[in-house]
């Protein structure tokens, strides 16, 4: 599982809930880019799906970038091809020249048939040309701008934390913030320029909303990144407060739910309040849930982990149960989204 990967895949729960779609949103479905946005990450597509005009096209375009940066980072066995594929891809993307990304596509067809087993990623790749040339037609300058230098700096971010090598606090911020925090930013950035709402969201807060999703993402999946002898979580949690090196040791250490506890304090503690000063800010309804849903299963899913043993040996799943029916009404507007989220908020034991 690569970078982009835990991003775009915020809650895997978020299929069980069925939205509604306009006619307008039917129509746009016949566009490739809401084919691959579909095929690669249901998730968002669902949520995507939602928005309207060009604050939808450009965040879907956005998104199916991102995707490929995955499939690059994921499923490249050899680092520096990866690095490789992922600099010159984001290269050619910024110059915006059909020609130069044509001859990308084609000079590495063979690389990615060879180590992209999934098929809708192969496929992704192969209709980049097409994609890429109705991206330039359909997207405004402005916003093709800020889709570039999120995708560059976020490349930058996983050259520097390319073995996951995160000692500090401050290195998981940083971290996170390549991955998910400049996302945050730039969706901001989108919203701002499609919809000039009156309101403005500052960056600060733009972060906070993508960290708070990065590190549920980190907290959940622990297993399987110890699995794939990996870490996410800050070495100096374990080392300073169990005294063990490394992840193998943790996963069998019986202090290890103190850490776990320790991760979900430290995210609500540091980022959910900005997140709910975020949301308050919002306009317009579309892009309202288009946040607060990824946001509101992600304290959800921090609920379920908190002091649960079964993190270390299983991925925690929020049970459907707990979906259906509810969480359109949830993230109707800031009024209920904040009473659900303060209901969660009160069942953690470290809430005040």
């Amino acid at each position: 599982m690569g970078f982009v990967y835990l991003l775009l895949h915020p809650i895997q729960a978020f299929q069980a809930y069925r939205f509604r779609r306009s006619t307008q949103n039917d129509i746009s479905n016949e566009l490739d880019v809401y084919k691959h946005l579909k095929n690669t990450s249901r998730s968002f597509y669902l949520v995507i799906m939602q928005l309207e005009g060009e604050l939808q096209i450009s965040i879907a375009y956005f998104y199916v970038m991102l995707r490929m940066l995955d499939t690059f980072e994921d499923e490249i066995p050899v680092h520096a091809q990866s690095m490789y594929l992922m600099y010159d891809f984001v290269t050619y993307f910024g110059k915006e020249d059909i020609e130069e990304m044509n001859a990308f596509i084609h000079d590495n067809t063979t690389i990615i048939n060879e180590f992209v087993e999934n098929p809708h990623e192969r496929e992704l790749f192969h209709a980049m040309p097409d994609l890429f040339r109705h991206y330039l037609e359909t997207v405004s300058k402005e916003l093709r701008t800020i889709i570039c230098d999120c995708m560059q700096v976020m490349v930058d971010g996983m050259m520097t934390f390319n073995n996951a090598d995160i000692q500090t606090k401050d290195d998981l911020d940083k971290y996170c913030y390549h991955v998910a925090g400049v996302v945050g930013e730039n969706l901001t950035k989108i919203y701002h320029k499609c919809m000039s709402p009156t309101k403005h969201i500052s960056n600060d807060l733009s972060v906070h909303c993508g960290l708070f999703l990065q590190k549920t993402n980190l907290i959940r999946d622990v297993y399987k990144d110890i699995q794939e002898d990996r870490m996410f979580w800050p070495r100096e949690l374990f080392s300073e407060l169990l005294h063990i090196d490394n992840e193998v040791d943790l996963a069998d250490n019986p202090g290890r739910v103190f850490i776990l506890n320790e991760m979900v304090r430290n995210t609500v503690h540091q980022h959910f309040d900005h997140v709910l000063v975020y949301l308050s800010l919002i306009e317009d309804s579309s892009y309202f849930k288009f946040v607060a849903i990824p946001q509101i299963m992600a304290l959800q899913t921090l609920l379920l982990v908190y002091d649960n043993p079964l993190t270390f040996v299983e991925k925690v799943r929020i049970p459907s149960r707990i979906l259906t029916g509810s969480l359109s009404f949830h993230c109707s507007d800031y009024g209920a989204f904040e009473r659900k989220a303060q209901s969660l908020l009160q069942k953690f034991d470290f809430y005040d």
